[in-house]
């Protein structure tokens, strides 16, 4: 009887414990890759892993700065420390943390053609202090109890940005033990 009753308990909280989502409850809506689909065209956009993933982005053609990549190039760290101020900008590469763009250099931002930045819904300040446009104000958002509700996250333009690609003027070539961090950080479009 007991080893009946210990079966029973533990199908019924196993169940529970390790209950699969559907993907619809903890991904969002495809109206975030639609809506940047229309606006972007070939420009880059800043968005972390959770409101935008690689694969939807992949899905839609859609270019993002950030994507999970196990074996980072060094050159792509390198310009990440750069952008973020940080000795370790991995959580910013990955995507796995939303961009702060308050801390982000923004000269690099525009030389990088990031036209348009995804924000979570409490950013420290608004995009549109630093000079960013916006372009969308709301988009509904999955919450952990798999219900939708309208939080902000807006989409705020950058009008700065370059092209893609462009010709510069002058170059420069760092002598050997120059920091190619500090380099990035000081350049100017």
């Amino acid at each position: 009887g007991m080893l009946a009753l210990c079966v029973i308990q533990f199908g019924v909280y196993s169940n529970k414990m390790l209950r699969t989502k559907p993907v619809a409850e903890v991904t969002w809506p495809e109206s975030v890759a639609h809506r940047l689909r229309r606006e972007t065209g070939f420009f880059r956009t800043l968005c972390p892993q959770a409101v935008l993933s690689d694969k939807t982005a992949w899905q839609h053609h859609l270019a993002k700065v950030q994507g999970y990549e196990p074996v980072p190039l060094s050159r792509t760290v390198t310009l990440f420390q750069a952008l973020t101020g940080k000795d370790d900008p991995t959580s910013q590469l990955s995507g796995s943390s939303a961009p702060d763009l308050e801390k982000l250099r923004p000269n690099l931002l525009d030389l990088m053609n990031v036209r348009f930045i995804v924000l979570g819904p409490t950013p420290s300040r608004r995009p549109d202090e630093l000079g960013w446009r916006l372009i969308a104000g709301e988009w509904p958002e999955m919450v952990p109890n798999g219900t939708a509700t309208d939080l902000p996250t807006p989409l705020y333009e950058n009008p700065h940005v370059l092209p893609r690609s462009f010709v510069i003027g002058r170059t420069r070539v760092l002598a050997q033990g120059q920091d190619p961090v500090q380099s990035l950080a000081e350049l100017r479009p």
